[in-house]
C-alpha cells in the first residue's frame, strides 16, 4: 500500500483541497478522531458521491496500518470516480504539533 505522508497529508488539507475520511466504527470515531475528519466506514462507501468532489483530495485513515478496508475504499472510491485518494494509514500517523 502506497502511503501519504503525515507532511503531504498536512499540507493538502491546508491547501482546502483534501478531506481526512476516518473508517473506523461510529462509536470509535465519537471516542477520538482527528480534526475536521469525516466518518465514512467501509459499508457506507457510496455516500462519498453525496459529501465530496470528485475532484477532492481524500486522505482515509483507520485503526491500523494494515486494516484492510483502507485498500478496499480506496478501490470502491475510484470506481466512484475519485481519483486523488491517498492513505495516510493508522490515526497514529498524525502527529500533532
Amino acid at each position: 500500500i502506497m502511503k501519504i505522508s503525515y507532511a503531504k497529508a498536512k499540507k493538502l488539507i491546508a491547501s482546502k483541497h483534501a478531506k481526512l475520511i476516518d473508517l473506523r466504527s461510529p462509536v470509535d470515531f465519537n471516542n477520538n478522531h482527528l480534526p475536521n475528519a469525516t466518518n465514512i466506514p467501509l459499508t457506507r462507501v457510496s455516500s462519498i458521491i453525496a459529501k465530496f468532489s470528485n475532484q477532492d483530495h481524500l486522505i482515509l485513515y483507520s485503526l491500523h496500518d494494515n486494516d484492510t478496508c483502507l485498500e478496499q475504499f480506496k478501490n470502491y472510491a475510484e470506481q466512484f470516480g475519485f481519483w486523488n485518494v491517498h492513505i495516510l494509514g493508522s490515526v497514529t500517523n498524525w502527529k500533532e504539533s
